[in-house]
């Protein structure tokens, strides 16, 4: 919550777009930034030079960085003397922004910046009236794609927030393990009580619409109070491990 008499807390401006606030009626993890213009119904306003472009002198809430729910299932099943054990999690909904994305954009080094030299007509609608009478009509206006022209534009592309946040929805395999202890009847035999041989694994798997490495990394570290901000760390790594346990 607000003290009375603040108008707003702002935990962290990323310079790249999108800025982490709490305002009053506003939810924890808010995120701020400059989306498309658009008309009510949601049609993309489309500028007289033909691209679509973002207001960058007002802030608009963009998105929320905390998850809708999160859930987890750990289990281990044994057969004999054969165990599996694993940790599945679920994250759903929550915004992100990759602090890498905007230069990867202005670089050309993204996939999605790979359409270029192309004349297009971008799907919208132009103001042909004022702005405060607008008359839309639809675009007809073609323009050529290019790196100066769209992808190293803020206002066009590489700030607007409809391109930067990303949704930060995954599903992963967090670790999973299998383990085999030698019989009874086997080890009556040896010096030995017990033999547990085992084979481990993390981060095997995860399924997510984020662009980047991994949408669960935190760019401000674990004891920041920000929200929302992943990129240019090193991020969850995939591992494995064998194990041999002996008893004598």
């Amino acid at each position: 919550s607000i003290a009375e008499g603040v108008e707003e807390i702002e935990f962290f401006n990323s310079g790249n777009g999108i800025v982490n606030r709490l305002v009053p009626g506003g939810s924890a993890g808010d995120l701020y930034g400059f989306p498309y213009q658009r008309t009510e119904d949601g049609q993309l306003i489309i500028d007289s030079d033909g691209f679509p472009s973002a207001r960058t002198d007002t802030l608009q809430l963009v998105g929320n960085a905390l998850p809708d729910w999160s859930a987890g299932l750990t289990n281990t099943f044994s057969y004999k003397n054969i165990s599996l054990s694993f940790l599945l999690e679920w994250r759903e909904g929550g915004d992100v922004l990759d602090m890498g994305i905007r230069n990867g954009i202005r670089n050309g080094i993204l996939k999605q910046t790979e359409q270029r030299y192309e004349q297009v007509i971008f799907d919208g609608v132009q103001n042909t009236g004022s702005i405060n009478e607008p008359v839309f009509v639809e675009n007809t206006t073609s323009v050529e794609i290019n790196g100066e022209s769209l992808y190293r534009n803020f206002a066009r592309y590489n700030g607007v927030s409809d391109i930067i946040l990303e949704d930060a929805t995954w599903f992963r395999l967090r670790n999973i393990s299998i383990a085999y202890s030698l019989p009874k009847s086997v080890l009556q035999k040896t010096f030995l009580e017990n033999a547990t041989f085992s084979l481990s694994g993390n981060n095997l798997f995860i399924d997510t619409p984020f662009r980047g490495f991994d949408p669960e990394g935190s760019y401000l570290g674990s004891g920041s109070n920000a929200f929302g901000f992943t990129g240019l760390v090193v991020p969850n790594t995939r591992s494995y491990t064998a194990k041999i346990s002996i008893t004598f």
